[in-house]
């Protein structure tokens, strides 16, 4: 029987290099995230999630 190919061992070497990457760039975003306090909100964005949050609530009164 013929083993693995040179090309097949050399795609899944490089996908799985490619998985452990996102991984870590995951896992830097979610620190970056974690350390990061929340911003802000502006007076007009509070107003928006307010009037949304809002409808949202009676929207589902009604029914």
């Amino acid at each position: 029987m013929f083993g693995p190919s040179v090309a097949h061992l050399r795609k899944f070497a490089t996908s799985a290099s490619i998985r452990r990457q996102r991984l870590v760039q995951k896992e830097a975003e979610e620190r970056r995230k974690a350390s990061r306090p929340n911003r802000p909100i502006s007076k007009f964005l509070k107003e928006i999630f307010q009037y949304s949050e809002e409808s949202a609530t009676n929207v589902s009164t009604k029914n």
